[in-house]
């Protein structure tokens, strides 16, 4: 099943610990996803390496920096000992719709990053969004100024709770 993002989503995202308790160790973060009633789950990932993630764990981070053959940064901050730690201290929840003017204009979302590396190496290709050729773009805000996200109904609770289908 797929999503279609001209309707309403209601996207699930659960902290789930080792004990599944609310003050266990984190083992893994799962995105789950509601549209006219019906659960979606997060598809696992296409990269035949990946193929049994569907959800971000200490493995998962770990064996995709290999695949990619990116620098380790999760592991080099802490991996989820440290985003414990964080959530331990409590943290605000900010959401943002941003656009990128810099030189890698989003390619790192939705295009070929980084543009030194072949299109054809795992984790390269990241989207079908090609780099355009010539000066940067205008973000896309300028050509479709009524364009617009609303974020509400906001909740958070323990798992399972928080939603219903």
């Amino acid at each position: 099943m797929t999503i279609d993002t001209t309707q309403k989503i209601t996207i699930v995202t659960q902290f789930i610990t080792a004990d599944n308790t609310t003050t266990g160790a984190l083992r893994e973060i799962r995105r789950l996803y509601i549209q006219n009633g019906k659960l979606i789950q997060n598809v696992k990932s296409s990269i035949s390496e990946l193929s049994s993630y569907d959800s971000i764990s200490e493995e998962y981070c770990s064996v995709q920096k290999t695949v990619f053959k990116d620098p380790n940064t999760f592991a080099a901050k802490g991996g989820f000992g440290a985003l414990d730690k964080a959530l331990d201290s409590g943290l605000v929840l900010v959401m943002s719709i941003s656009g990128d003017s810099s030189i890698a204009q989003t390619q790192w979302l939705d295009g070929i990053y980084p543009p030194d590396r072949s299109s054809t190496e795992a984790g390269v290709s990241r989207g079908l969004c090609q780099l355009p050729s010539g000066p940067a773009p205008s973000l896309p805000v300028e050509p479709s100024p009524s364009a617009s996200v609303t974020f509400s109904n906001l909740r958070f609770g323990d798992i399972g709770s928080t939603y219903s289908v």
